[in-house]
């Protein structure tokens, strides 16, 4: 991971709710169907905006961080937790539905084949991962390739990374504005 100390410092420490602006908690609030009764992996969690609200449906649920203190978040006490220091990484488990919100937006490109591949390893036959783009409509300044700030994928980005391991399911631009680009969900090839 480039720029691991600068990224940890800030997920450290600027995780909370308090920290993720003008951003829906829930974004995935018309795709909760996908997550009924599966095992579900959330990458890069915080203080559980998207756990919360959907824990009581699903049958298991994990979460992976780069960040130790947001691993040891209290509200995941009872939940497995995993730790990623690097995109190679087995956790030795696969899971029907992997979600993230506002988290390719601080993926690095040079990084992001990679965090697919992470995806495309923890993923069952078929299974389903669902995430966010980032928006692109703010000044450039807001956009940094470095972890912390907002990676600038473009749509032609994104698709370039998910279309050879992904079928495209869902492309929705309904909330597009504000920190939230589209919606994608993909299926496993």
């Amino acid at each position: 991971m480039i720029n691991k100390e600068n990224r940890l410092e800030h997920w450290s420490t600027g995780w909370t709710a308090k920290n993720q602006g003008d951003s829906p908690p829930v974004p995935f609030f018309s795709y909760t169907n996908y997550f009924f009764e599966k095992n579900v992996l959330e990458i890069g969690p915080g203080e559980g905006r998207q756990y919360i609200p959907i824990k009581d449906v699903v049958s298991e649920y994990t979460i992976v961080d780069i960040s130790p203190q947001v691993l040891d978040c209290p509200v995941f006490k009872y939940l497995d937790r995993f730790l990623i220091t690097d995109y190679s990484i087995d956790f030795k488990k696969k899971f029907d539905l992997i979600h993230f919100w506002y988290v390719l937006h601080h993926v690095p490109s040079i990084e992001a084949k990679d965090f697919v591949q992470f995806i495309l390893r923890h993923l069952k036959d078929h299974g389903v991962v669902m995430f966010n783009s980032p928006y692109l409509g703010f000044d450039e300044g807001a956009y940094a390739d470095d972890g912390v700030n907002t990676t600038p994928y473009s749509t032609k980005d994104i698709l370039d990374l998910f279309l050879d391991g992904f079928n495209l399911v869902v492309s929705d631009n309904s909330l597009i504005g504000n920190s939230n680009g589209i919606i994608y969900i993909w299926r496993k090839k």
